[in-house]
């Protein structure tokens, strides 16, 4: 026989389950528009990551079965605080955003994946800063300005009671 503090937790371990069950996936193509993003040979990182985030977005759809929402499906800008107002009203429970990064060392090759949060290198805290350098080209930069070091820390420690879920 389930006593009502059994019931109770077991309820509560379905809801848990469930609201954080993979079942919505937002992909930001990075950059856009008037931000083309790094460029070499001709191409540029905006068309690329978007080309690669509709392949990417098709196969998650396919083989998963979980939804999918893009930030952007062409060739426009996006302001940083709105991708993260389309992953959060789309109840995105993982949010990937590509980038095509390059190199000055011809002989490199591969992937890097980042997680939100304090960076834990050098090469991830230089990558930040080229990335978010973006935000000279919002309609709005100044809002920005208050991204002290103070209010970063704040930030982080909040951040940090979902860094386990989102690693």
């Amino acid at each position: 026989v389930e006593t009502d503090a059994e019931a109770s937790a077991a309820e509560a371990s379905a809801d848990s389950r469930a609201r954080w069950r993979l079942n919505t996936v937002v992909i930001d193509p990075g950059h856009g528009g008037k931000d083309p993003g790094t460029h070499a040979h001709g191409l540029k990182e905006k068309d690329i990551v978007l080309d690669v985030a509709k392949i990417l977005g098709g196969y998650l759809e396919e083989k998963l079965g979980v939804r999918v929402v893009y930030t952007r499906t062409d060739d426009r800008f996006v302001e940083l605080k709105d991708r993260g107002h389309i992953a959060n009203e789309a109840g995105g429970k993982l949010f990937i955003s590509l980038h095509v990064n390059g190199s000055e060392v011809p002989s490199v090759r591969g992937t890097e994946t980042f997680f939100l949060g304090p960076h834990k290198t050098e090469a991830a805290r230089k990558v930040m800063e080229r990335e978010n350098k973006v935000v000279r080209l919002e309609s709005n930069p100044e809002q920005y300005a208050s991204f002290d070091e103070e209010a970063l820390v704040r930030y982080a420690l909040t951040q940090s009671a979902y860094m386990r879920q989102s690693e």
